[in-house]
């Protein structure tokens, strides 16, 4: 194999590694934001009470749906 084809091959690597690296960081920034707006959502329904239609037998969170 001639020196330039390995600096060739070499160069593709390298570059599919860089985008392949920025392509992980972004999900996992965007991932982790779409994480604490799901939590902070789970965390407010968890607050709200439905009565349940039997008298006395108590509440449902709204969560569980």
């Amino acid at each position: 194999m001639s020196t330039k084809l390995k600096i060739l091959i070499s160069v593709v690597i390298l570059s599919g590694f860089t985008v392949l690296l920025y392509s992980i960081s972004e999900t996992i920034s965007m991932l982790s934001w779409s994480i604490v707006v799901f939590m902070a959502f789970i965390i407010l329904s968890e607050e709200l009470a439905v009565p349940l239609p039997k008298e006395g037998a108590g509440y449902v969170s709204v969560s569980l749906l």
